[in-house]
């Protein structure tokens, strides 16, 4: 089943009217009795200006329409051509909510994603013009599938322009904001000059130029070097030069690098010092 969705245009107007009339009295049973259902073609039907505005869309499945419906950025709420009381003035997406117009499915097709994906695109198209909020007049039948998509009850009224009252909902719905690009860690804090703070509480570093030397990794060139340590050069200096033990032969000298004891005889021993400093022997 390939689903597809595009502007309406003037050309559709004779094939979308039978369908809204098979959507009326089709889908409303069992929410309206027979009066109502005549009465709501009095108030409900197509509307060329959403056409002219570029804001309604054709639903095709397989190449047959299964659904109509679009958004508006004029005042009306809902009605067709044919119907009173209709305002064209243009909304302000400052402080007034866009809104959702002509909602009308195929009996055929219901239930198969075809008012979810008409919403979905007009959300988005009066998203992209700056409206915030969204809102429709429901009918009993439509409720449902609008209640799942995120809209609230407003206000229950009815219409009785066509004869026999007809019960509608208003509602209401809060359109998303859209996603700021996402920022790497501590961008911002670099830009404003604040430093980032960690779990534990304390500043840490938000660019490159305060990271530390023992911190900087290596190149691929140094990677592949090994790395050695130089060999320590410990020259011998006489610091102190004493006997090791009474009676026995033998110096003791002291030079930065270790203390050993060369007995007569006997082989050296080195020992540590307290403050870590090593001598090494040197007899004579």
């Amino acid at each position: 089943m390939a689903m597809t969705i595009r502007p309406a245009v003037d050309g559709d107007v004779p094939r979308l009217m039978p369908l809204m009339d098979a959507a009326i009295e089709e889908l409303q049973e069992g929410f309206l009795d027979d009066a109502q259902i005549e009465s709501s073609k009095a108030i409900m039907g197509i509307d060329r200006q959403l056409i002219d505005d570029g804001t309604y869309f054709v639903v095709e499945i397989d190449g047959a329409v299964a659904g109509c419906g679009g958004w508006s950025r004029r005042a009306t709420l809902y009605g067709g051509d044919h119907s009173a009381g209709r305002n064209a003035a243009l909304l302000d997406p400052a402080t007034e909510p866009a809104r959702i117009r002509a909602m009308y499915t195929h009996p055929l097709y219901a239930r198969r994603g075809v008012g979810r994906l008409i919403i979905e695109t007009c959300e988005a198209a009066a998203a992209a013009e700056g409206f915030a909020t969204i809102e429709l007049m429901a009918t009993r039948s439509g409720r449902p599938l609008y209640e799942a998509v995120g809209f609230q009850a407003m206000e229950e009224l009815e219409d009785d322009s066509g004869g026999a009252p007809v019960p509608l909902t208003r509602m209401l719905k809060e359109l998303p904001l859209p996603n700021p690009r996402p920022s790497r860690r501590g961008e911002s804090n670099r830009r404003s000059g604040a430093a980032s703070v960690g779990p534990d509480r304390r500043p840490q570093r938000s660019s490159a130029t305060d990271t530390p030397r023992r911190h900087h990794r290596r190149s691929s060139a140094e990677a592949r070097r090994p790395r050695t340590r130089p060999k320590a050069r410990t020259p011998e200096v006489d610091v102190a030069e004493f006997p090791v033990e009474p009676g026995v032969p033998g110096v003791c000298v002291a030079t930065p690098s270790r203390r050993s004891v060369r007995r007569d005889g006997d082989r050296s021993m080195s020992f540590g010092c307290g403050r870590r400093r090593h001598y090494r022997p040197r007899l004579r």
